[in-house]
């Protein structure tokens, strides 16, 4: 909590200017011009360098247009374990800019919605592309759940009716962050129906928990 606070702060003075910056994992504040913002990575130019990139693994915080944006611990996922996501957003939508020429895909946007309610808060990632080749436009969605004590966890996507393995992995997810309301506590269980855990499912128990409908 300590560390936090202390980036906030070297956020807030620098913001107050109006100026681009990020913050080193060793705690440099680096003023620089910001030109693109994605889930994973920034890109960047300062005096020193010219245009390049920084990974979320890299930098603890930036602040680009008076937002700040913090990297985030995603504590159960090991390929990419941090995000950058704004900090105490509460309920809103922001929109990363768009990926271009990514393998498969000609572009990709990413769209950000963070509700919040009762200590948590659910973060839905929505990414929305056109492949190279002729298909139709293509819609991935991330599912992430967040408190202060707990931290931040991925929530598997299950995608279709499957085995134990996919609505256990789901339940380990939500079950610390959601456990203290007795209904939805009785619903994370291998007894209940695959819907419970699909991409409805997950939003209908954290607006259950949260006590209000989701950010649309």
């Amino acid at each position: 909590m300590r560390y936090l606070l202390s980036v906030v702060i070297l956020m807030i003075s620098f913001g107050l200017f109006g100026q681009d910056y990020y913050i080193t994992r060793q705690g440099d504040s680096v003023t620089c011009e910001i030109k693109r913002v994605f889930p994973d990575g920034i890109k960047v130019k300062t005096d020193k360098k010219e245009d390049h990139s920084l990974e979320a693994t890299q930098i603890k915080a930036f602040t680009k247009d008076g937002i700040y944006f913090v990297s985030k611990h995603i504590t159960n996922r090991e390929k990419k374990p941090f995000i950058f996501l704004p900090y105490n957003a509460g309920d809103t939508r922001y929109n990363y800019d768009k990926k271009f020429k990514l393998g498969e895909w000609d572009w990709i946007k990413t769209e950000l919605i963070v509700t919040s309610g009762r200590g948590i808060r659910f973060y839905e990632l929505i990414e929305s592309g056109t492949p190279k080749k002729n298909y139709l436009p293509r819609v991935e969605y991330t599912f992430y759940i967040e408190s202060d004590s707990l931290g931040m966890r991925m929530i598997p996507y299950l995608s279709a009716i499957g085995g134990n393995a996919d609505k256990i992995d789901v339940i380990n997810a939500l079950y610390d962050y959601l456990r203290d309301n007795e209904s939805i506590e009785k619903k994370l269980s291998l007894n209940e129906s695959w819907k419970t855990f699909n991409y409805k499912g997950v939003k209908k128990l954290i607006e259950e928990y949260i006590g209000k409908k989701l950010v649309d």
